[in-house]
């Protein structure tokens, strides 16, 4: 019974001071990549690239040695799944049980019947080639996972900045408030997750604009009483593009979208929301989204600077804002500035009329 062809090139890792008997053994039956040590001490003098695939554990009747060796195996191979079976003349079922237990594969036990010991010897291999499919299938399927993360959000991004060209030449307002947003739910204590599902899923919080004549969007003067309820339409609007979607990512993006001007004190829009009734995505992003708006310049204002822009939002707390996420903004301040400095209007039109 010689090794299936897969399996010849395995490399068998021996731990034993019975060097000969086992390669002339697993020689026999085709295994000719083995390695012996005789001491955990040795495990170091390995070269850098060689990780076994078994571990062949021949300790005699120091059976409960093995606890050290899945130890140091764990520790120099922490991310790669390596069977352990152990030989010895142990037959005392309460040692057989707690070496399974505690890790080891299999057992053989003395002497050696070889193909009892080989089938052994198989079935471990088995399942390291099994593991190293499953791993390598994994990766691939993170690789592609991440691709289609990449072109789901690179979408959302485009979505965002074409609601944004509407009103806004650069469409930079979207990129700097959805790395405010971002920004302030790390601040907050959002998981890394939750803050990368922020920072698209806020780009999206005006898609409802495509639904606003271009006679309110782009009007240069103040609204009228009736534009104005036409121009808070568009967190309703928003909400209803983005509804029904079983992604999470969407599922931000509608809750930003129909909630980011409510108020802390209910007197925002479209449903009047107050305190903890708002979304926290909705709370985060309306903070980003004033601070933008306060700090760009618009078609009925010019920008205002930084500082004031601050004064204004600590003003609102408690009124438009949640105090704590003021409190949060006020600490995070200088990282959003720098985010404003790296993504700044006139940088960007300076640099194209080069």
């Amino acid at each position: 019974m010689r090794a299936p062809a897969l399996y010849r090139e395995a490399s068998i890792l021996i731990v034993s001071a019975n060097e000969e008997k086992w390669k002339q053994l697993l020689g026999g039956y085709g295994y000719e990549c083995t390695t012996t040590i005789h001491n955990t001490d040795m495990l170091a003098e390995l070269p850098s690239d060689f990780c076994p695939d078994l571990l062949l554990l021949d300790i005699g009747k120091r059976w409960t040695e093995h606890t050290v060796w899945l130890s140091c195996i764990y520790s120099y191979y922490p991310n790669e799944y390596i069977p352990v079976i152990m030989a010895g003349e142990e037959k005392d079922e309460r040692y057989c049980l707690q070496a399974l237990d505690e890790g080891v594969r299999d057992l053989i036990h003395m002497p050696i019947r070889e193909r009892d010991a080989m089938l052994r010897i198989r079935n471990a291999l088995e399942i390291r080639w099994l593991n190293r499919a499953v791993q390598a299938q994994k990766r691939e399927l993170e690789i592609r996972t991440h691709k289609m993360y990449k072109s789901q959000y690179e979408l959302v991004r485009l979505l965002g900045n074409a609601a944004e060209y509407r009103d806004n030449d650069t469409g930079l307002h979207v990129t700097r408030m959805s790395r405010y947003t971002s920004c302030l739910g790390a601040a907050a204590g959002l998981p890394a997750i939750e803050c990368e599902l922020l920072l698209q899923a806020s780009s999206l919080h005006d898609i409802g604009k495509i639904g606003i004549p271009d006679s309110i969007l782009l009007k240069k003067g103040m609204l009228t009483e009736e534009e104005w309820k036409i121009m808070q339409t568009h967190t309703i609007i928003g909400a209803r593009i983005l509804g029904g979607s079983s992604y999470r990512l969407l599922q931000l993006a509608e809750i930003i979208a129909l909630t980011h001007h409510e108020k802390w004190d209910g007197s925002g829009y479209p449903n009047q929301l107050k305190e903890d009734e708002i979304p926290l995505v909705g709370q985060l992003t309306a903070i980003s989204d004033v601070f933008d708006a306060l700090t760009s310049d618009r078609p009925y204002k010019k920008a205002w600077t930084v500082q004031e822009a601050r004064a204004e939002i600590i003003q609102g707390s408690g009124t438009h804002f949640n105090p704590d996420l003021v409190t949060l903004f006020v600490d995070t301040f200088d990282e959003l500035v720098s985010i404003k400095e790296q993504y700044n209007e006139c940088l960007v039109t300076k640099l194209a009329s080069v």
